[in-house]
């Protein structure tokens, strides 16, 4: 289908759009403003009201969680180097963060921590359950995640302090990359249980499972606006998937959460990935190689345009946008 063949969310946010917050220039640090290489200035946006945390894995294959700095200067590691670090997701107030450690290897789980140093790191998932990929309940009482248990890979859910664990999804087919809904009703999830790695949403307590976007490609990443009315994710297009080795070049979406209206918020070159909604709702922060190396841009949605976050040569990956808890 064409992206914007129909529908285009860029008007419909700009009526109903809060004030947009000034954009200010970073400075110094490893991200460096108007480095030659970028085609873009290297700014942050509306990270006053909001923080961000990412991946960043600088050529040693064991990524670490980084948080970036209020100003927007660089990035801060917030945990000590070791096994792999991923998927970091703020809890609904901002004062905690649920991460995985090692995931793809038979030791994954899912931790919690107070990223601002008060409390030591705890295991969110139950025993036996190799887990990645968590996201929290509006309530921050639980934890959706990836769990693999006998070679099969489900949605799970567990109590924040790994207690209570349920198998949601029971298929043989991968299920991935868990989004909760803000009212508390519905997960949104990627399965390639019909053929293409589609999204697919069900009840919070893993009932009627049905399809929600299943376009002509792999769809990725999913991310609840916090509005409860889209679905971001990230997705191929005809335009850019001719490659005679089938690496389609992937761009962000959006979709309405019944499955109807979807666009293409990015193009060009670049694999763009990991979408993740600001606070307000009004951008989208994801990952992209379109510079040479994986860094941090945000999109507006309402109008399209595009600022670079980060400019750094290691791959900065797998981001949360989350409120940033008063005083700190």
């Amino acid at each position: 289908m064409s992206a914007r063949s129909t529908f285009s969310i860029r008007p419909w946010l700009a009526a109903v759009a809060v004030s947009i917050v000034a954009v200010s220039a970073c400075g110094g640090g490893a991200d460096r403003p108007g480095d030659a290489a970028s085609p873009f200035p290297v700014r942050i946006t509306a990270i006053r009201d909001g923080a961000i945390a990412f991946t960043r894995d600088v050529g040693s294959g064991i990524p670490r969680v980084f948080l970036l700095n209020r100003d927007a200067s660089g990035g801060t590691a917030l945990f000590a180097p070791g096994r792999a670090q991923g998927d970091p997701a703020w809890s609904p107030d901002g004062s905690m963060m649920a991460f995985d450690i090692g995931c793809g290897s038979n030791i994954a789980a899912v931790y919690v921590v107070d990223p601002y140093g008060k409390k030591r790191v705890e295991r969110a998932i139950p025993r036996g359950v190799d887990g990645c990929g968590p996201t929290w309940s509006p309530d921050g009482t639980t934890i959706a995640f990836e769990g693999l248990r006998a070679g099969q890979q489900d949605i799970w859910t567990s109590r924040a302090d790994g207690t209570a664990g349920r198998r949601l999804t029971d298929d043989r087919s991968l299920d991935t990359g868990p989004s909760w809904s803000p009212d508390g009703r519905h997960i949104v999830f990627t399965s390639d249980r019909g053929g293409n790695r589609d999204l697919y949403v069900m009840d919070a307590d893993g009932s009627h499972v049905r399809v929600l976007y299943a376009g002509s490609f792999d769809d990725l990443d999913p991310s609840w606006s916090p509005d409860g009315k889209w679905v971001a994710f990230s997705s191929a297009s005809s335009a850019v998937c001719t490659a005679a080795d089938g690496d389609c070049t992937s761009h962000v979406w959006v979709v309405r959460a019944d499955g109807s209206d979807a666009e293409e918020l990015t193009s060009g070159a670049g694999h763009d990935v990991d979408p993740a909604w600001s606070p307000d709702g009004d951008r989208i922060a994801f990952a992209s190689d379109r510079d040479g190396d994986f860094d941090i841009y945000v999109v507006d949605v309402a109008d399209g345009s595009i600022e670079q976050v980060t400019n750094d040569p290691g791959a900065d990956r797998m981001l949360t946008w989350g409120a940033r808890p008063a005083g700190v």
